[in-house]
Protein backbone atom coordinates (compact mmCIF):
# COMPACT_ATOMS: atom_id res chain seq x y z
CA UNK A 1 0.00 0.00 0.00
CA UNK A 2 0.96 3.37 -0.96
CA UNK A 3 0.46 6.43 1.14
CA UNK A 4 0.47 10.17 0.65
CA UNK A 5 2.66 12.55 3.06
CA UNK A 6 2.26 16.18 2.87
CA UNK A 7 4.95 18.31 4.54
CA UNK A 8 4.01 21.49 5.84
CA UNK A 9 7.01 23.79 6.52
CA UNK A 10 8.39 27.13 5.86
CA UNK A 11 12.17 26.10 6.17
CA UNK A 12 13.17 24.24 2.95
CA UNK A 13 16.04 22.41 4.76
CA UNK A 14 13.58 20.67 7.12
CA UNK A 15 11.87 19.76 3.89
CA UNK A 16 14.53 18.61 1.83
CA UNK A 17 15.71 16.44 5.23
CA UNK A 18 12.28 14.73 5.65
CA UNK A 19 12.56 13.51 1.83
CA UNK A 20 15.67 12.53 2.76
CA UNK A 21 15.13 10.55 5.32
CA UNK A 22 11.91 8.92 3.75
CA UNK A 23 13.97 8.52 -0.29
CA UNK A 24 14.07 4.63 0.04
CA UNK A 25 10.75 4.34 0.44
CA UNK A 26 9.64 6.87 -1.96
CA UNK A 27 11.79 5.23 -4.30
CA UNK A 28 9.90 1.85 -3.61
CA UNK A 29 6.51 3.62 -4.17
CA UNK A 30 6.13 3.07 -0.50
CA UNK A 31 5.10 6.91 0.13
CA UNK A 32 4.59 9.88 -1.97
CA UNK A 33 5.58 13.10 -0.49
CA UNK A 34 3.67 16.33 -1.17
CA UNK A 35 5.00 19.62 0.16
CA UNK A 36 3.48 23.35 1.16
CA UNK A 37 5.10 26.24 2.98
CA UNK A 38 2.27 26.96 4.62
CA UNK A 39 -1.20 26.35 6.37
CA UNK A 40 -3.12 27.55 3.54
CA UNK A 41 -1.48 25.58 1.04
CA UNK A 42 -1.90 22.57 2.91
CA UNK A 43 -6.16 23.04 3.44
CA UNK A 44 -6.02 23.53 -0.22
CA UNK A 45 -4.20 20.26 -1.16
CA UNK A 46 -6.43 18.39 2.02
CA UNK A 47 -9.88 19.31 0.53
CA UNK A 48 -8.87 19.01 -2.51
CA UNK A 49 -8.80 15.09 -4.17
CA UNK A 50 -5.20 14.25 -3.29
CA UNK A 51 -6.08 11.39 -0.34
CA UNK A 52 -3.29 12.69 2.34
CA UNK A 53 -2.87 10.22 5.05
CA UNK A 54 -0.49 11.74 6.96
CA UNK A 55 0.47 15.54 7.70
CA UNK A 56 3.95 16.30 9.21
CA UNK A 57 3.56 20.25 9.90
CA UNK A 58 5.13 22.91 11.63
CA UNK A 59 3.35 24.70 14.08
CA UNK A 60 4.89 28.27 13.42
CA UNK A 61 4.16 29.21 9.67
CA UNK A 62 3.19 32.30 7.82
CA UNK A 63 -0.08 32.76 5.84
CA UNK A 64 -2.06 30.34 8.37
CA UNK A 65 -0.18 28.21 11.18
CA UNK A 66 -0.46 24.65 12.33
CA UNK A 67 -2.81 25.13 15.16
CA UNK A 68 -5.15 26.99 12.48
CA UNK A 69 -4.68 24.58 10.34
CA UNK A 70 -5.38 21.56 13.01
CA UNK A 71 -8.66 23.46 13.91
CA UNK A 72 -9.82 23.32 9.91
CA UNK A 73 -8.85 19.97 9.73
CA UNK A 74 -11.55 18.46 12.60
CA UNK A 75 -13.77 20.01 11.01
CA UNK A 76 -13.02 18.10 7.99
CA UNK A 77 -14.19 14.91 9.95
CA UNK A 78 -11.20 13.12 7.82
CA UNK A 79 -9.20 10.43 8.51
CA UNK A 80 -5.41 11.39 8.15
CA UNK A 81 -2.95 11.74 11.49
CA UNK A 82 -0.82 14.86 12.44
CA UNK A 83 2.37 14.85 13.51
CA UNK A 84 3.67 18.59 15.04
CA UNK A 85 6.94 20.00 14.25
CA UNK A 86 7.97 22.62 16.93
CA UNK A 87 10.81 24.32 18.24
CA UNK A 88 11.82 22.74 21.48
CA UNK A 89 10.05 23.85 25.10
CA UNK A 90 7.00 25.39 23.26
CA UNK A 91 5.12 22.89 25.46
CA UNK A 92 1.78 25.60 25.02
CA UNK A 93 1.51 25.06 21.69
CA UNK A 94 2.78 21.24 21.97
CA UNK A 95 -0.52 20.98 23.91
CA UNK A 96 -2.79 23.04 22.16
CA UNK A 97 -1.92 20.68 19.20
CA UNK A 98 -2.38 17.34 21.30
CA UNK A 99 -5.90 18.65 22.50
CA UNK A 100 -6.70 19.63 18.45
CA UNK A 101 -6.03 16.27 17.72
CA UNK A 102 -2.63 15.76 16.65
CA UNK A 103 -1.18 12.16 16.84
CA UNK A 104 2.71 12.97 17.84
CA UNK A 105 4.92 15.95 18.00
CA UNK A 106 8.65 15.87 17.21
CA UNK A 107 11.04 18.53 18.59
CA UNK A 108 13.56 20.83 15.89
CA UNK A 109 16.14 20.08 15.70
CA UNK A 110 14.33 16.43 14.50
CA UNK A 111 15.60 13.33 14.77
CA UNK A 112 15.78 11.18 12.02
CA UNK A 113 15.28 7.83 13.78
CA UNK A 114 12.20 9.41 15.74
CA UNK A 115 11.13 11.06 13.09
CA UNK A 116 10.42 7.72 11.07
CA UNK A 117 9.42 5.86 13.98
CA UNK A 118 6.77 7.95 14.46
CA UNK A 119 5.67 8.09 11.13
CA UNK A 120 5.12 4.32 11.18
CA UNK A 121 2.86 4.05 13.89
CA UNK A 122 0.83 7.02 12.71
CA UNK A 123 0.15 5.67 9.73
CA UNK A 124 -0.72 2.17 11.75
CA UNK A 125 -3.01 4.30 13.29
CA UNK A 126 -4.46 6.08 9.77
CA UNK A 127 -5.11 2.30 8.47
CA UNK A 128 -6.55 1.05 11.88
CA UNK A 129 -8.94 4.29 12.11
CA UNK A 130 -10.05 3.57 8.47
CA UNK A 131 -10.66 -0.32 9.33
CA UNK A 132 -12.30 0.64 12.51
CA UNK A 133 -14.46 3.19 10.33
CA UNK A 134 -14.98 0.94 7.73
CA UNK A 135 -16.36 -1.74 9.90
CA UNK A 136 -19.08 0.78 11.70
CA UNK A 137 -20.40 1.70 8.22
CA UNK A 138 -20.63 -2.06 7.42
CA UNK A 139 -22.26 -2.50 10.52
CA UNK A 140 -24.56 0.69 10.01
CA UNK A 141 -25.43 -0.80 6.37
CA UNK A 142 -26.46 -3.75 8.22
CA UNK A 143 -28.79 -2.24 10.53
CA UNK A 144 -30.51 -0.58 7.50
CA UNK A 145 -30.80 -3.35 5.74
CA UNK A 146 -32.39 -5.69 8.54
CA UNK A 147 -35.06 -2.47 9.13
CA UNK A 148 -35.56 -2.03 5.56
CA UNK A 149 -35.93 -6.04 5.39
CA UNK A 150 -38.94 -6.11 7.91
CA UNK A 151 -40.38 -2.64 6.36
CA UNK A 152 -40.50 -4.79 2.90
CA UNK A 153 -41.60 -8.45 4.42
CA UNK A 154 -44.54 -6.25 6.39
CA UNK A 155 -45.91 -4.70 2.99
CA UNK A 156 -45.41 -8.21 1.35
CA UNK A 157 -47.32 -10.01 3.60
CA UNK A 158 -50.06 -7.30 2.97
CA UNK A 159 -50.51 -7.43 0.08
CA UNK A 160 -50.07 -11.01 -0.38
CA UNK A 161 -53.56 -11.20 1.67
CA UNK A 162 -54.79 -9.04 -1.20
CA UNK A 163 -53.34 -11.21 -4.03
CA UNK A 164 -54.89 -14.41 -2.59
CA UNK A 165 -58.02 -12.59 -2.14
CA UNK A 166 -57.89 -11.53 -5.88
CA UNK A 167 -56.99 -15.33 -7.13
CA UNK A 168 -60.17 -16.66 -5.45
CA UNK A 169 -62.31 -13.73 -7.19
CA UNK A 170 -60.62 -14.69 -10.25
CA UNK A 171 -61.44 -18.49 -9.81
CA UNK A 172 -64.63 -18.48 -9.25
CA UNK A 173 -65.13 -16.53 -12.45
CA UNK A 174 -63.68 -18.77 -14.56
CA UNK A 175 -65.75 -21.49 -13.30
CA UNK A 176 -68.96 -18.95 -14.21
CA UNK A 177 -66.91 -18.47 -17.62
CA UNK A 178 -67.23 -20.41 -20.75
CA UNK A 179 -64.06 -21.36 -22.92
CA UNK A 180 -65.76 -19.81 -25.49
CA UNK A 181 -66.40 -16.81 -23.91
CA UNK A 182 -63.71 -13.99 -24.50
CA UNK A 183 -63.97 -13.03 -21.04
CA UNK A 184 -62.41 -16.37 -20.68
CA UNK A 185 -59.10 -15.24 -21.82
CA UNK A 186 -59.10 -11.93 -19.84
CA UNK A 187 -59.45 -13.65 -16.68
CA UNK A 188 -56.72 -16.35 -17.58
CA UNK A 189 -54.26 -13.44 -18.36
CA UNK A 190 -55.18 -11.85 -14.96
CA UNK A 191 -55.13 -15.20 -13.24
CA UNK A 192 -51.51 -15.86 -14.92
CA UNK A 193 -50.45 -11.81 -13.74
CA UNK A 194 -51.81 -12.52 -10.14
CA UNK A 195 -50.11 -15.84 -10.07
CA UNK A 196 -46.72 -14.16 -10.99
CA UNK A 197 -46.96 -11.47 -8.81
CA UNK A 198 -47.88 -13.65 -5.89
CA UNK A 199 -44.44 -15.59 -7.07
CA UNK A 200 -42.21 -12.52 -6.27
CA UNK A 201 -44.11 -11.23 -3.31
CA UNK A 202 -43.52 -15.36 -2.15
CA UNK A 203 -39.62 -14.27 -2.78
CA UNK A 204 -39.77 -11.11 -0.92
CA UNK A 205 -40.99 -12.95 2.47
CA UNK A 206 -38.31 -15.39 1.64
CA UNK A 207 -35.95 -12.50 2.05
CA UNK A 208 -36.91 -10.34 4.79
CA UNK A 209 -37.19 -13.88 6.58
CA UNK A 210 -40.45 -13.63 7.55
CA UNK A 211 -41.63 -16.87 5.99
CA UNK A 212 -40.10 -20.13 6.80
CA UNK A 213 -38.20 -22.52 4.06
CA UNK A 214 -36.87 -25.70 4.64
CA UNK A 215 -34.10 -27.18 2.89
CA UNK A 216 -35.70 -28.39 -0.67
CA UNK A 217 -34.46 -29.55 -4.28
CA UNK A 218 -33.77 -25.90 -5.18
CA UNK A 219 -32.47 -25.15 -9.00
CA UNK A 220 -29.78 -22.72 -8.49
CA UNK A 221 -29.71 -20.92 -12.00
CA UNK A 222 -33.25 -18.75 -11.62
CA UNK A 223 -32.73 -17.97 -8.06
CA UNK A 224 -29.33 -16.63 -8.60
CA UNK A 225 -30.68 -14.69 -12.15
CA UNK A 226 -33.81 -13.02 -10.29
CA UNK A 227 -31.62 -11.67 -7.12
CA UNK A 228 -28.30 -10.62 -8.90
CA UNK A 229 -31.18 -8.58 -10.75
CA UNK A 230 -32.33 -7.46 -7.39
CA UNK A 231 -29.06 -6.89 -6.06
CA UNK A 232 -28.06 -5.05 -8.93
CA UNK A 233 -30.77 -2.58 -8.56
CA UNK A 234 -29.73 -1.20 -5.24
CA UNK A 235 -25.84 -1.10 -5.87
CA UNK A 236 -24.17 1.56 -6.98
CA UNK A 237 -24.54 2.67 -11.04
CA UNK A 238 -20.72 2.61 -10.87
CA UNK A 239 -20.55 -1.53 -9.68
CA UNK A 240 -20.83 -3.95 -12.44
CA UNK A 241 -22.32 -7.12 -11.40
CA UNK A 242 -21.31 -10.09 -13.77
CA UNK A 243 -22.12 -13.84 -13.91
CA UNK A 244 -21.03 -16.43 -15.22
CA UNK A 245 -23.60 -19.48 -14.73
CA UNK A 246 -24.32 -22.10 -16.72
CA UNK A 247 -27.85 -22.83 -16.97
CA UNK A 248 -27.89 -26.27 -16.50
CA UNK A 249 -26.13 -26.32 -13.27
CA UNK A 250 -27.37 -29.26 -11.00
CA UNK A 251 -30.09 -28.37 -8.50
CA UNK A 252 -28.78 -28.84 -4.66
CA UNK A 253 -31.02 -29.41 -1.39
CA UNK A 254 -30.91 -26.35 0.44
CA UNK A 255 -33.21 -23.37 1.80
CA UNK A 256 -33.88 -21.03 -0.99
CA UNK A 257 -33.52 -18.32 1.73
CA UNK A 258 -30.35 -19.88 2.34
CA UNK A 259 -29.38 -19.17 -1.74
CA UNK A 260 -30.45 -15.63 -1.03
CA UNK A 261 -29.02 -14.53 1.82
CA UNK A 262 -25.68 -16.53 1.10
CA UNK A 263 -25.80 -14.26 -2.51
CA UNK A 264 -26.65 -11.01 -0.48
CA UNK A 265 -23.46 -11.26 1.26
CA UNK A 266 -20.98 -12.43 -0.80
CA UNK A 267 -22.22 -8.95 -3.06
CA UNK A 268 -21.58 -6.96 -0.05
CA UNK A 269 -19.03 -8.01 0.96
CA UNK A 270 -17.44 -7.40 -2.30
CA UNK A 271 -18.51 -4.43 -2.21
CA UNK A 272 -17.06 -3.23 1.11
CA UNK A 273 -13.73 -5.18 0.40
Amino acid sequence: MSYTILVTDDENNIVEMIRQAFLSQTLAGDYQIITAQHGQSALEHILSEEKIDLLLCDINMPIMDGLTLLKKIQDTNLSLATIILTAYGDMDKIRAAMQLGAYDFLEKPVSISRLTQSVQHALQYVEQTRERQQLQDQLEQSRKMESLGILTGGIAHDLNNVFQLLQGHIELCLLKTLPDDKRYTWLKHMENNTEHAGELLKKILLFSHQQSSKPVKTPLYPIIDNDLKMIRSGFPNSVTITQFLDEDICPVIISPTQVHQILLNLCRNALYA
